[in-house]
């Protein structure tokens, strides 16, 4: 699930990339506060996102600090942390919990289970601050789950109920921009749903796991890609369409580099790598075919 909503750096100046990083050293600075240096081992930009996007939005009063971290303990890093910070580092700690479980399931990794275990300890302790967010969480995996394991051809379904998950976790509050943060945010699943199915394809192929796209690859190989472009597209715009709703002025332009282009980072990555792989199997069968004739000259 974590992993795909980041920033394009390549596209953002130096003052953008010292203030995305400093909301991510505050959101792990706070998932440190809740549960532990272990805490923020699930630390993700993804919901960094949500929390710049939120702070943005609400404009809390915060503090703008210089800290050294364990992880980087030779210099200061700039940490910004306001009142949404916990919001950011609940969320943040409770899908990190849910990840870890789906990833133990599909990897049998003891470690993530061990880490997994530990995050559980503070469940109740999120659930008693936000509990219509968890009760959202907990319902939507429990629906994908089925879903997965009953192998549904149907990739709405699951990708649906992520949507869902996320729509209730980008709305914070119940107010008057609930409606369009919740649509960014039940968008924003579905992406990253039917992206990361996407890209386990090959995968999930090779081990037999659940995966809706291979029959659909399989059926219509030639329109495939263009199919799932166009389904990621469609799901971005819907997520802008909302985000410009909002009245966001503060690290606008970060915000934009995330949802119109970071977030096709692994997309393009992946398209890369397959046109690559392409050209050397058509540079291959060219060498193949050269020898092939001249054999047949001589």
């Amino acid at each position: 699930m974590f992993g795909y909503v980041i920033a394009d750096r390549q596209q953002m100046s130096d003052e953008e990339k010292e203030e995305y990083k400093s909301y991510y050293c505050g959101l792990c600075k706070e998932m440190q506060k809740i549960a532990g240096f272990k805490g923020s081992v699930v630390l993700s930009y993804d919901v960094a996102f949500l929390y710049i996007l939120l702070s943005g939005l609400y404009e809390p009063s915060g503090i703008v600090s210089l800290e050294k971290c364990s992880v980087h303990p030779f210099r200061k890093y700039k940490v910004v942390t306001n009142p949404i910070a916990d919001y950011a580092a609940s969320m943040n700690i409770l899908l990190g919990y849910y990840n870890l479980m789906d990833d133990y399931e599909d990897e049998r990794d003891h470690k993530k289970k061990m880490l997994a275990d530990y995050l559980k300890k503070y469940l109740d302790q999120i659930e008693g601050k936000y509990p219509r967010q968890f009760n959202a969480v907990a319902h939507n995996i429990e629906c994908i789950t089925k879903a997965e394991q009953s192998h549904e051809e149907n990739i709405d379904i699951p990708a649906g109920k992520t949507g869902q998950m996320l729509a209730e976790i980008f709305a914070m509050k119940e107010d008057e921009w609930q409606d369009d943060l919740r649509n960014m945010g039940y968008y924003i699943g579905k992406f990253v749903y039917v992206l990361d199915a996407y890209l386990d394809i090959d995968r999930d192929r090779k081990t037999g796991s659940y995966n809706p796209f291979i029959a659909k690859q399989n059926s219509d190989p030639k329109g495939f890609e263009d199919y799932i472009e166009m389904t990621l597209t469609s799901m971005m715009s819907e997520t802008a369409r909302s985000f410009e709703v909002l009245p966001i002025v503060q690290d606008v332009s970060i915000l934009r580099n995330v949802l119109y282009s970071g977030v096709w980072s692994a997309f393009k990555a992946h398209q890369y790598k397959m046109q690559k792989k392409q050209g050397q199997e058509a540079e291959e069968e060219d060498s193949i075919g050269s020898i092939q004739s001249a054999r047949r000259t001589v």
